[in-house]
C-alpha cells in the first residue's frame, strides 16, 4: 500500500514538501512551491492517482502569512491549484482536507486573522469558499 507525506522545509524560505511510500521507502516527489513560502498542512486522496494537498502560501511582500494555497496530484505530477478567500479575509490559512471522491472536495483552515473559519468546497477544478452559518 501507498502513502504520502506532506509538509515544509526549511531553508531560506519554506518551500512545500511531498513524499510517498512505496511500501518500504519515502521518496521525495517533486511538487511546485507557489511564490514566496509555502507549507503544506494536510493532504488527502480519493482514488489513488488523485490527491490533494492544502496549506498556505506566504508572498515576500506579506507577513507573517498571506494566503491558502492548495496542490492537486493527477496520477503523474502536482500543480498549484488556486483557491479562493473572502474579500479582505487577512491572514488565511487550510489545515485538513477530505476527498469524498475526485470531484467533491472539501477543506478547512481559518481566516480573517486566525479570528473566523474557513470552509472550502472544491469541484476537481476549483475551489469556492463557504462561510460556517
Amino acid at each position: 500500500m501507498g502513502g504520502r507525506a506532506a509538509g515544509g522545509q526549511r531553508a531560506s524560505t519554506e518551500k512545500s514538501l511531498i513524499e510517498h511510500w512505496n511500501g518500504t521507502e519515502w521518496a521525495v516527489v517533486p511538487s511546485p512551491t507557489p511564490t514566496g513560502d509555502a507549507q503544506i498542512k494536510a493532504v488527502a486522496a480519493a482514488p489513488s492517482d488523485d490527491a490533494w494537498a492544502v496549506g498556505y502560501t506566504r508572498p515576500t511582500s506579506c507577513d507573517p502569512l498571506c494566503g491558502t494555497t492548495s496542490l492537486h496530484w493527477n496520477g503523474s505530477r502536482w500543480a498549484v491549484v488556486s483557491t479562493t478567500n473572502p474579500p479582505g479575509s487577512g491572514l488565511s490559512v487550510l489545515f485538513g482536507v477530505v476527498a469524498i471522491s475526485a470531484h467533491n472536495l472539501w477543506t478547512v483552515g481559518s481566516y480573517d486573522d486566525w479570528s473566523a473559519t474557513l470552509i472550502e468546497h472544491g469541484t476537481g477544478t476549483r475551489w469556492i469558499w463557504h462561510l460556517p452559518r
